[in-house]
């Protein structure tokens, strides 16, 4: 029987995917030497891990420092068949590439050294089929995903593509990407508008959107593509219930193909995996609600709640006139979340779900009528 891979072989050959992925996306930009530099490096590391891994599953002698040439000889001696690795010459080419560039600042020739991805690509398919009985082309960075939603979203996606439901694949990575990076459009409801709006759709094209990939290191261009393909997801204000819509333009048969589907996919998980972020970066921010909520009291005899701020909105408001909505009572309090804007210091705008503001989700009063305390949430 074969040796039972461990998690962490498992793991470095996942890595080994994601650099060998990276460093082909560098190389395949053919006008920009630094880039093509960068792709090669990333090569040369999706190589030495592949090589780590295998070594380690071999149970070779590892001990102190190892460079990438020493991996052939270390595992010939420890497998039992004594096979001998393909591509030593290539790849001791592209280390002494890798140390030009480190070491002494000289890029590759670009035409020269194209080979590469595909040379990297073929020795690391052939030892990890040798010696772990795996199809490196089947090792998924979906492995990387820590969103559990996310990924069952995506691991669905990959089931219908198995099974030729390409129009259903499309909608289940719409899904995915509205848990990835879309899903904040939806909360940002006009909130004299409230009332009026009973679904809500993401907005992918929007300048917000495009600020919040480029910041997140994914290529608008290609979101984009991705988003002509599949369908804009919506969501229900009162229920929270998701939908989705096809722009007819796109959205039909004719790109409802397996090649289609196979690119988003892996863009989507590329996506998942660059707005993840480590668990621990320096710094944590929590937000208000998820910690406090606002004891609100009445300062003198009463406070007057308002439908709408004092100050006039820039859109003529569909609820016609400001008019009183509640009046709090010295001795009575409400529980809710306060809020001010800098147009607007002297105010509060308001949120609370106490039952006696009739169904109006959100209201304000000025700071001079009422006092605000912070509490924990139990």
């Amino acid at each position: 029987m074969p040796k039972k891979i461990r998690e962490e072989v498992f793991n470095r050959m996942i890595f080994a995917r994601k650099l060998y992925k990276d460093g082909e996306i560098a190389c395949n930009i053919g006008n920009d030497q630094m880039v093509f530099a960068k792709g090669l490096l990333l090569l040369h590391d999706a190589t030495e891990n592949a090589l780590g891994a295998i070594a380690d599953h071999l149970g070779a002698g590892l001990k102190g420092n190892k460079y990438i040439l020493d991996y052939f000889e270390l595992i010939k001696k420890a497998d039992t068949h004594k096979r001998t690795l393909p591509y030593m010459i290539p790849i001791r080419n592209l280390n002494t590439i890798r140390n030009n560039i480190k070491h002494q600042g000289i890029l590759p020739d670009i035409k020269n050294n194209a080979h590469f991805p595909s040379t990297v690509y073929q020795l690391i398919t052939d030892i990890c089929q040798t010696y772990l009985g795996l199809d490196f082309s089947s090792i998924s960075l979906k492995d990387l995903i820590r969103d559990k939603k996310v990924l069952n979203f995506i691991n669905r996606a990959e089931k219908e593509i198995a099974d030729g439901k390409i129009r259903e694949s499309l909608i289940s990575l719409a899904y995915a990407m509205y848990c990835i990076c879309e899903s904040s459009s939806t909360l940002a409801i006009p909130r004299f508008l409230f009332k009026q709006k009973e679904l809500i759709f993401t907005k992918p094209y929007g300048s917000d959107q495009t600020i919040d990939l480029l910041q997140n290191r994914v290529d608008p261009y290609l979101y984009h593509r991705f988003k002509n393909l599949t369908p804009i997801i919506g969501k229900y204000i009162k229920t929270h219930k998701l939908t989705y819509w096809w722009d007819k333009t796109f959205g039909h048969p004719a790109n409802w193909t397996e090649r289609n589907a196979k690119f988003c996919l892996d863009f989507c998980i590329d996506t998942a995996l660059k707005y993840q972020r480590e668990k621990d970066e320096g710094y944590t921010i929590i937000n208000y609600q998820s910690v406090f909520e606002d004891l609100i009291e009445p300062v003198r005899e009463k406070a007057v709640f308002w439908n709408q701020s004092k100050y006039p909105p820039e859109i003529a408001s569909p609820l016609g006139p400001r008019k009183k909505v509640f009046t709090l009572k010295k001795g009575d309090s409400i529980i809710g979340y306060t809020w001010d804007d800098k147009d607007r210091l002297d105010e509060w705008e308001i949120l609370s779900h106490d039952e006696r503001f009739k169904g109006i989700l959100f209201s304000f009063v000025s700071k001079k009528e009422v006092k605000v305390t912070r509490k924990k949430r139990k």
